[in-house]
C-alpha cells in the first residue's frame, strides 16, 4: 500500500484468523498507527470507533451542536458512538439497560442518560431534549428501534448499525415523510469493499483524535489467548462493557 513501509506499525481489519501470532490482511485495510498509541487501545478501538465515526460523519452528517441518541450505549459500538459524537460537538443522549452501563457512557461524554428497562425511551429522550427530540439516532441494537425512531426531530437521521438485541425495527414510510426523516443502514463491509477511501480517512481521523486527546482511551479489558473462550461466552451473555482484547 502506498505510504507504508516494512516495519511500520499498523492496525488491520481481518475477516478471520486474528487470534494468532501472525495474520494476513488486505493492504487497503491496514491503517498507520500514530506514535504513542498503545497496541491494546488500537486493537480494542479500531473496528468499533471506525464504525461509529462512519455512522456519524459519512452517514448521518452530524453537525456541531446537534443532538444524538445512542442505543446500546454500554456496548463496544455504542460507547464508541457516545465518545465520537461528543468529540464532534454533539449533545449525547445515551440509552442502555443498566446503571453501570450508563455510568460508563456518561464518563465517555454523554450528557443525558436513559435506562430503557425502567424508563419509556421516547418520553425520556423528549424530556432530555426539551420536547423537540434528537437529530441523529445511532442504533447497533435494534430492539428499541421503533421507540427511538419516534424520538427523532424534523429532518432527523436514523442510522441502523446492527441488531445485537435480536429484533429488527420496522419503520413506516409515512413516518419518514411527515417530518422529512431519513433511515439508513451502515455495515462496515460496504466500506471495506466499496468506500475504501472514506474508510481510510475515518480510520486516520479516529487515530488522530486519540493521539491529540479529543478521544480518551476506551474501556478495554485485556486477557491472554487462553481467555478467548471465556471472553466469547461473555459476549454471548451480553456481559461486557466496552471491549475485550486478547494479547497473543
Amino acid at each position: 500500500m502506498e505510504g507504508l513501509r516494512e516495519g511500520d506499525p499498523v492496525a488491520a481489519l481481518l475477516y478471520d484468523g486474528g487470534h494468532a501470532e501472525q495474520a494476513t490482511a488486505l493492504a487497503t485495510e491496514c491503517f498507520p498507527v500514530p506514535e504513542g498509541l498503545a497496541p491494546e487501545l488500537v486493537a480494542g478501538a479500531l473496528s468499533v470507533y471506525l464504525t461509529a465515526h462512519i455512522c456519524l460523519t459519512w452517514e448521518a452528517a452530524l453537525e456541531h451542536g446537534e443532538r444524538v441518541l445512542v442505543l446500546g450505549a454500554g456496548s463496544g459500538v455504542g460507547l464508541a458512538a457516545v465518545a465520537v459524537a461528543a468529540a464532534l460537538g454533539g449533545e449525547v443522549v445515551a440509552a442502555a439497560s443498566s446503571p453501570e452501563k450508563l455510568a460508563t457512557a456518561e464518563a465517555a461524554g454523554a450528557g443525558h442518560l436513559v435506562n430503557y428497562r425502567t424508563e419509556d425511551l421516547r418520553e425520556a429522550t423528549l424530556a432530555a431534549t426539551g420536547g423537540s427530540g434528537v437529530d441523529v439516532v445511532v442504533d447497533p441494537v435494534g430492539a428499541q428501534g421503533e421507540e427511538a425512531f419516534r424520538a427523532l426531530d424534523w429532518g432527523g437521521r436514523y442510522v441502523v448499525a446492527g441488531f445485537a438485541g435480536g429484533a429488527v425495527p420496522q419503520f413506516k414510510g409515512n413516518h419518514l415523510l411527515i417530518k422529512n426523516r431519513r433511515a439508513v443502514g451502515m455495515v462496515l463491509m460496504h466500506y471495506r469493499e466499496r468506500r475504501i477511501a472514506r474508510m481510510q480517512q475515518s480510520a486516520a481521523e479516529v487515530f488522530a483524535m486519540f493521539a491529540d486527546g479529543r478521544l480518551a482511551p476506551p474501556l478495554i479489558e485485556v486477557g491472554s489467548l487462553e481467555d478467548g473462550p471465556r471472553f466469547l461466552q461473555r459476549v454471548l451473555d451480553r456481559d461486557v462493557v466496552g471491549k475485550l482484547v486478547l494479547r497473543v
